[in-house]
């Protein structure tokens, strides 16, 4: 007997049958069943490496970070819900209904500002959360900057309302004065328990020579893509590693010792889970608040963390390296959700 799956791949498969897009439902009867099947095809390998989620030139950042988390944690219901889409134009990821109206159900070609086509497989997941929840105007368009934009309090609420996961925090700022000591804000996400971490910047923090302004503008999920779920931020909590020049120990005496360059340079910090200043270690943050001595050189440390964006895992820096006190001028917190 067919899984439920394979029933509704038929079903989309089934030329006879109109579907709910039209991206997917193209009007050159010739060409009908090329795109569908394509369309399944992208579904599945998504399903598999949901790393290849991938907006396009869209401003569909927020439903593909979270839609990542989901299709890593749940990839058949990804898959189902997807499939439903197509064949009904509404579907449920667990408790979160997503039904998105007909003026993006009817984009035939979605396609960006700068020409890129968004494939019907990302539009047809992702486009329709968007739509479904949208604030100010629908998602008719892959162009539509204001369509595609996603507040933090929206994506929080679309982790809650699927019931697949607990203890989501929404701590973010849509300015940039709008998070008191940044420094201290993203060395706190390390110590939170394995969760999905999607981080809201302005993209222009990654770009050469990009200088970030006054609001975010882009998602992306903190990790490498490793394991088989449960999380992005890893599975002890290191994952955001900050390398300096120079590093100081703490003596025996509790007074700080610099140990030469030529000795051992650079030093990577890595900021472990619920490790304070202990006597003989590395002394970087008491309680995630860097210490004084310690602040000038953590900010003019360079980054090493790794992030899922524009449809692959990729590090977060410059071709030239990307200095904590960068990064922070393009930081605007986070949201996190714990798996149950």
């Amino acid at each position: 007997m067919p899984s439920a799956f394979e029933s509704k791949k038929k079903e989309v498969l089934d030329v006879n049958r109109k579907l709910a897009f039209k991206c997917i439902d193209a009007v050159d009867l010739n060409d009908i069943k090329r795109v569908r099947e394509e369309f399944v095809k992208d579904v599945e390998k998504r399903r598999n490496t949901p790393k290849r989620i991938h907006q396009g030139d869209s401003s569909l950042c927020g439903p593909a970070s979270f839609m990542y988390c989901v299709a890593r944690e749940k990839p058949d219901e990804f898959a189902d819900y997807a499939l439903d889409l197509a064949l009904t134009g509404e579907a449920r990821l667990g408790g979160l209904k997503v039904a998105p109206g007909q003026a993006c159900r009817d984009v035939e070609k979605p396609v960006g500002k700068k020409g890129l086509p968004v494939a019907p497989a990302d539009w047809v997941t992702l486009a329709s959360l968007r739509d479904s929840t949208g604030l100010f105007s629908s998602m008719d368009s892959a162009r539509s900057d204001a369509g595609g934009m996603t507040f933090p309090i929206a994506l929080a609420g679309w982790f809650k309302e699927t019931g697949w996961f607990s203890e989501v925090r929404n701590n973010t700022a849509l300015t940039r004065t709008g998070i008191n000591d940044p420094l201290r804000h993203l060395l706190g996400i390390n110590p939170l328990p394995l969760s999905y971490v999607c981080l809201l910047i302005d993209a222009a923090i990654t770009q050469a020579n990009g200088r970030a302004g006054n609001v975010p503008t882009h998602w992306v999920v903190l990790g490498d893509g490793a394991g088989t779920g449960g999380g992005s931020n890893g599975n002890d909590g290191t994952v955001i590693r900050i390398t300096t020049p120079g590093m100081k120990m703490l003596n025996p005496s509790g007074s700080a010792t610099t140990i030469s360059k030529k000795v051992e340079t650079p030093y990577q910090h890595e900021i472990r889970e619920r490790i304070s200043c202990l006597p003989d270690s590395p002394a970087c943050v008491a309680n995630n608040d860097p210490m004084a001595s310690r602040r000038a050189e953590l900010e003019k440390g360079t980054l090493d963390f790794r992030v899922y964006t524009w449809g692959d895992i990729q590090p977060i820096r410059r071709p030239a390296g990307l200095s904590v006190e960068e990064f922070l001028t393009g930081y605007f917190g986070y949201v996190a959700a714990k798996v149950k």
